[in-house]
């Protein structure tokens, strides 16, 4: 089966629908589809595309809000993909792929599949501002007219179906991981050398690796942090990844007088992410809606629990499809730094249940949150588009 994923979110870019589109790429060209990857051109993007199993080619468009200029452009190079590959069936994974995939797969009868991660639900219906009218009109034609929607939780389902979609072409199939992140072997020289790189030394570490901006609630943490060190003042909060958000959170750690216990990693190599996940005694994610985004699962969550890191995320979105409260991490309220500050410290306290926790959470990753279960699922659910194509045009 010839697959066309059309995305406008992918790696080097780092976020949770580039990590999700990549992974499913790959693992989907694994299963012996042959794959071709239309996704934006970025620095160092060569590189990375050289090492797939799949094919990339990049468009130059962009990367960015302003999705009104970059759909004519896009929608030139996506016409001409269709005519050069000739899939069987295209894979749309991102809002302004779902927009412009179904002009341009409608135009030349190739069946399609949207994959619906959750914002692009909650911020557009209902729409609040022109712009948001506009691309409704677009969203709403692409999933009435897509052959299946894949919807990454059963949260971003129930949005849809509150949207005014019906449920009967939409199908739950949860993100996954890597199947390699579960069983590679941790690198204690690895662990080593970032402690000393990023002057942790061995200190505690409480780790949140995602994207910085406001929805993922790196804030909360740092307003938390006053308390955690009040029990533990060898703890301390490892903020890994780069965003928007950076410069604010600085200054809010200076504010609060905690800055010394604050670590910014910056961009983490990809050969440095499990040890850097391995080095943690806590993974957090407080995340929450902000700015009409929504957690739709939590990618970064799957992955430090792969790694066996008990889990204090933010009873939001589809989290609660990963963190079961009390087995494997911690539930709690986003907007209550006390509350995230108690679990967190309880985590420390106590490492043989955060062990517990952490193997509870792989444990539930092998069972439902991998790559090759997701890939599987996506294949079917693509097959299923081209068979009833097949079908209505016979």
């Amino acid at each position: 089966m010839k697959v066309l994923v059309v995305t406008f979110e992918y790696p080097p870019y780092a976020g949770g629908i580039a990590t999700y589109t990549l992974t499913v790429a790959e693992a989907l060209a694994r299963l012996a589809c042959e794959v071709r990857v239309l996704a934006p051109a970025y620095r160092g993007s060569a590189a990375l595309d050289a090492g797939l199993a799949s094919t990339t080619v990049r468009m130059p468009v962009g990367h960015g809000t302003n999705e009104l200029v970059r759909f004519v452009p896009g929608l030139v190079h996506l016409h001409a993909e269709l005519a050069r590959f000739r899939p069987d069936v295209a894979l749309l994974a991102s809002d302004l792929a779902h927009g412009i995939g179904a002009v341009a797969c409608s135009a030349r009868a190739v069946p399609f599949v949207t994959v619906v991660h959750g914002s692009e639900i909650a911020k557009h219906f209902p729409a609040r501002t022109p712009k948001q009218r506009l691309q409704a009109i677009w969203l709403r034609r692409a999933y009435r007219s897509a052959t299946g929607v894949i919807c990454v939780s059963a949260y971003v389902k129930g949005l849809m179906e509150r949207a005014g979609f019906g449920a009967e072409r939409i199908a739950v199939v949860h993100n996954g991981v890597e199947d390699r992140l579960v069983e590679e072997r941790a690198d204690a020289s690895r662990e080593a050398d970032l402690r000393r790189r990023h002057g942790i030394g061995s200190r505690k570490v409480v780790l949140t690796f995602a994207r910085l901006t406001p929805r993922k609630g790196q804030d909360l943490m740092i307003r938390a942090l006053a308390d955690v060190l009040a029990r533990h003042p060898d703890a301390c909060y490892v903020v890994a990844g780069t965003g928007d958000d950076e410069a604010r959170l600085r200054a809010l750690a200076g504010e609060l007088g905690v800055g010394g216990a604050v670590v910014f990693t910056g961009r983490v190599a990809e050969e440095d992410k499990v040890a850097l996940l391995d080095l943690c005694d806590a993974y957090v994610l407080p995340s929450r809606e902000e700015d009409q985004r929504v957690e739709g699962l939590g990618i970064a969550l799957l992955e430090a629990a792969a790694r066996a890191r008990p889990l204090v995320a933010g009873r939001h979105g589809g989290v609660p499809e990963v963190v079961e409260d009390g087995t494997n991490g911690y539930l709690v309220d986003p907007a209550d730094p006390r509350g995230l500050a108690d679990r967190v410290a309880e985590l420390l306290d106590d490492p043989a249940r955060a062990r517990a926790m952490g193997a509870a959470a792989r444990a539930i990753v092998r069972e439902r949150f991998l790559a090759s279960r997701m890939a599987e699922a996506c294949r079917d659910r693509l097959a299923a588009a081209v068979a009833s194509a097949r079908n209505r045009d016979a």
